[in-house]
């Protein structure tokens, strides 16, 4: 046994002189080769990354890797939601040290969506006061997008006119990735109350009847509602409002009472005309405050014309008597 000056052992086989006197050569066995890599680990304290060389994986980092002598050795090391970071070896020799290479990967950028939801959807919101880790950025348009942030842990402020002011979110923002911030939204509370005559008016606001004892309900602030008022033997009335965020409104209305004209004619018969058409009831509504104009007619009667102003409420009741036709 003999060794190689690289280190390594070879077997070398003696002969003598054969019979014929022939001269045999020494013929050695082939050499073990030398290795063709180096070891290396490559350190890095991001989790799951790995080590790439060629777009072929060599392994994780922190694991024993090979790579070859000889030539130059293009390395990549990669995590998911972080920069890759490149490595060069030059050519490496069969003499050189095992490598330990720690590597450092910078998180990719985070995103950032920041937006808002009135309760039950009723009205789109747009704009509101935002404020990230205690630095105010004003008024800004929802949903609010901003990119290229540190990961990390952010602190996200929203303010809206007309809104509760919501508690301060607190979130982390992992790397490579978008994170949403919804806010839930609640009305600051505002109030219609309602003062009406006659006592014993009906109300609805919108869908909704009010029938507790200080006629008031709570309302979306500017919404716009649709509000009927009615009572018996009353003109019904039909309007729309609205109230700002925190108002406690007071709607004051007074219904116009139905107002009525009664005939009581003689001959019992007799009809009356009233804006062109026949009236056979006795009993006619009819509009307060303005000239009536009617005839009462009857056959074998002289026709009789009328004016009468009633006042709104009134239920007057008007005798008519007819004369016969040809008598004086």
């Amino acid at each position: 046994m003999a060794r190689h000056r690289t280190g390594q052992t070879q077997r070398i086989r003696f002969f003598a002189l054969g019979a014929a006197g022939l001269l045999i050569a020494l013929c050695p066995t082939r050499a073990v080769p030398p290795p063709l890599t180096l070891p290396i680990t490559v350190y890095c304290t991001t989790l799951e990354a790995r080590v790439y060389m060629d777009d072929v994986e060599l392994g994780r980092a922190g694991e024993p890797l090979a790579v070859p002598y000889g030539r130059d050795v293009p390395l990549v090391v990669s995590a998911p939601y972080h920069i890759p970071a490149n490595i060069f070896l030059p050519c490496l020799r069969p003499s050189d040290p095992a490598l330990e290479l720690p590597v450092r990967l910078e998180p990719l950028p985070a995103s950032l969506v920041v937006a808002a939801q009135s309760p039950n959807r009723l009205r789109k919101t747009t704009t509101g006061c935002l404020a990230i880790n205690g630095r105010d950025l004003g008024e800004v348009h929802l949903p609010f997008v901003t990119n290229n942030l540190p990961p990390g842990d952010y602190r996200i402020a929203l303010n809206l006119h007309g809104y509760q002011v919501p508690p301060e979110r607190t979130i982390t923002l992992p790397p490579g990735r978008q994170t949403r911030v919804l806010f839930d939204l609640e009305y600051v509370e505002s109030i219609l109350r309602f003062n009406v005559t006659p006592s014993n008016a009906h109300i609805r606001v919108g869908l909704e009847s009010i029938t507790n004892a200080d006629r008031s309900c709570h309302v979306v602030p500017h919404r716009i509602y649709d509000i009927v008022v009615t009572a018996p033997g009353y003109y019904p009335a039909r309007f729309e409002d609205a109230a700002m965020p925190g108002e406690r409104r007071q709607l004051n209305l007074n219904l116009t009472p139905l107002t009525f004209l009664i005939l009581d004619p003689t001959p019992p018969e007799a009809v009356a005309f009233y804006r062109g058409r026949r009236v056979t009831e006795r009993r006619i509504e009819v509009p307060a405050g303005q000239v009536l104009r009617l005839e009462v007619r009857a056959p074998g009667y002289e026709p009789q014309p009328l004016e009468v102003t009633l006042e709104p409420g009134e239920q007057r009741v008007l005798r008519v008597e007819l004369k016969r036709k040809g008598l004086w």
